[in-house]
């Protein structure tokens, strides 16, 4: 894999932390997560580690920094350096993935969008250390694009249920020539 930067949304559960582990692990990439972004900020900032207050607190974030400098600091942090390929886990917004491929530019940035039904990442978050009440937590409003503009805008739509391995050879076929 060269030159591109996969971008990953989908509703919480769906299992975006997963695909992009595996991508990162399948071609040896830098890895950078929006969610260890506001997690890092949180315990910097001593704000509790609950999905509410890293919601909120990824809304203060995006106030204090502005989009590209919260994506540069994202990217930043998961080791991306310029025209590197790279994974980009937990896109949440429109303007977060405009405002990455305008950073990755001329670096080819696609987003992969994983399509799971409510009951099944429901289950997925029971007993998780951020699990709570799912319906709850997608009223936020930093999950209102995830319902709608990024699927749309997505490059490639993955069934949630399909299997890890099928998922990281689904991208890898639309993406390896890139």
């Amino acid at each position: 894999m060269n030159g591109i930067v996969v971008a990953i949304s989908g509703g919480i559960g769906s299992g975006k932390t997963s695909l992009a582990s595996a991508l990162v692990e399948h071609w040896k990439v830098p890895h950078a997560s929006f969610g260890a972004f506001v997690r890092s900020e949180a315990a910097e900032r001593g704000v509790p580690i609950d999905r509410e207050h890293l919601q909120d607190l990824g809304e203060t974030l995006i106030r204090e920094f502005g989009w590209d400098k919260f994506c540069r600091a994202t990217l930043q942090a998961g080791g991306w350096t310029t025209g590197a390929t790279a994974v980009v886990e937990g896109v949440r917004h429109e303007a977060a993935f405009d405002a990455i491929s305008k950073i990755v530019s001329p670096t080819r940035c696609v987003l992969v969008f994983i399509d799971a039904d409510f009951k099944l990442r429901e289950q997925r978050l029971v007993g998780g250390s951020l699990g709570q009440d799912l319906a709850k937590a997608e009223a936020h409003s930093t999950e209102q694009d995830v319902k709608s503009r990024l699927r749309e805008r997505a490059n490639l739509i993955l069934d949630g249920t399909s299997t890890l391995g099928s998922l990281v050879a689904q991208v890898h076929a639309a993406f390896s020539s890139d």
